[in-house]
């Protein structure tokens, strides 16, 4: 007999479907002491299944049995496209088993900072390794460093825990520029060149053209306030960020004093949906010294149940009256969507956001079930007997596997706390895991 908790002993299959881009690059403008340059950082995450990882050859190496050598390389362009400058990082990556080296749910981190005068450049960003020279190359917006005679403004920054008043750390959400859908608090902060001190800007954040996805959620309404520049909360790179693992890369605040500020802007993460926004921030001194930055909300954890409504749908069936299925399940995908999203409505538990905690946990769960109790004969995990108790129930606390006398695969999933109920499934002829038993703890 074999006991083992959900989640170990085994690797979640969930774990190579891939739920966001495999390499995001995000290049950061920071002050420097010369007042005619800044630094520029390039923060990237690379996701483990697209490096190639083979065996280690030390023998029990604490760091992992498995290596990979990613490395980027950038080339920094002018304005007339010509190089003028290129930086390089590498790295090696370990992980402990060799599902790791496949998962889409975990990530390699690195860091790149070089120091660039006056002048508008973009980025070539090359990623590679040692079997394949060219993985992905992403070329950045135009980045813009402007003279000392100018007031001008980097590009925005989100960052989280910029609440965080004791330890005063930024973490990058490491998404390309782009912001995540969800409850954490954001912030987009911008640093100002050559404004006075507690300068006043306008800012705006509105919805570009409506999708299918975030037409479920409703209209966004265009939001409009004020902000002032704060001369002691530069955004600065400590030299441990600079040249460390990357994961743990942040950023500080700190005193600045070569005519320096910076902008705050706490985002409404509670009213923003899945979907592309611009944040428009215009000093109100002089209305040509501006700046947009067109950004993307991402969910990049969406289930992948939750994409098509008709699958969502089916996969409500195990918590819907016959009737309400049939409601529900009628009408073209937009009328399906928009019901099944009312629905989660009602079951929400922190109504005054707009992510709903309950529904991304229930089909969450419907794409944990869907990979890991798919069998020969069973498609479809998620609507195998295995997966509906675990789409109900979550995880079980405890599993025991064993053999019956006639040889036959049986499991025993026990529920001690909450449910207070234990299952016992068992393996047919044919290959289906069939529900034999429930009884109550």
């Amino acid at each position: 007999m074999a006991q083992q908790q959900m989640g170990r002993g085994a690797q979640d299959r969930s774990a190579y479907y891939q739920y966001g881009e495999p390499f995001y690059c995000e290049p950061i403008i920071t002050a420097h002491t010369n007042q005619d340059s800044a630094r520029v950082t390039f923060l990237f995450k690379i996701m483990n299944d697209v490096v190639a990882f083979s065996k280690n050859q030390k023998i029990r190496d604490p760091r992992g049995s498995y290596v990979a050598a990613p490395f980027v390389t950038i080339e920094i362009r002018n304005s007339e496209n010509i190089i003028i400058r290129r930086l390089g990082w590498k790295d090696s990556a370990f992980v402990s088993n060799f599902d790791k080296t496949n998962a889409k749910n975990e990530f390699i981190y690195g860091v790149g900072s070089l120091i660039l005068s006056s002048g508008k450049y973009t980025a070539d960003i090359v990623l590679g390794d040692k079997e394949t020279p060219q993985i992905r190359k992403i070329k950045t917006q135009p980045i813009i460093i402007g003279k000392p005679s100018q007031h001008w403004m980097s590009n925005i920054v989100f960052g989280k825990n910029f609440e965080d008043t004791v330890v005063s750390k930024i973490i990058p959400v490491h998404l390309g520029g782009d912001m995540p859908f969800g409850t954490d608090k954001v912030a987009a902060i911008v640093t100002l060149f050559g404004h006075k001190a507690n300068a006043e800007f306008s800012w705006k954040i509105e919805q570009l053209r409506s999708q299918e996805l975030n037409a479920s959620w409703g209209s966004f309404a265009t939001i409009e306030s004020f902000v002032t520049s704060n001369p002691k909360k530069v955004l600065h790179f400590t030299e441990e960020a600079l040249f460390g693992s990357g994961i743990d890369t942040y950023l500080t605040f700190i005193p600045f004093v070569k005519d320096a500020s910076s902008l705050v802007i706490p985002m409404p993460t509670e009213s923003l949906v899945p979907g592309k926004y611009t944040l428009t921030i215009v000093s109100r001194a002089n209305t040509k010294d501006s700046i947009s930055h067109t950004f993307e909300v991402r969910w990049d954890k969406m289930p992948m149940s939750l994409i098509k409504p008709t699958y969502a749908i089916e996969c409500m069936y195990y918590i819907l009256s016959d009737e309400e299925y049939d409601e529900m399940n009628s009408g073209n995908d937009e009328e399906k969507r928009k019901k099944l999203f009312n629905f989660w409505k009602t079951k929400d538990p922190t109504p005054g956001t707009m992510f709903n905690e309950a529904m991304a946990e229930y089909f969450r769960r419907v794409d944990y079930a869907y990979f890991n109790f798919q069998t020969l004969a069973e498609n479809d995990g998620a609507k195998s007997q295995r997966g509906k108790i675990y789409i109900l129930f979550g995880a079980p606390k405890h599993i025991e596997k064993r053999l019956t006398d006639d040889n036959r695969v049986q499991e025993t999933w026990s529920y001690p706390d909450k449910v207070k109920k234990e299952f016992t499934f068992e393996k047919s002829s044919t290959g289906v895991f069939k529900l034999t038993k429930s009884n109550d703890l």
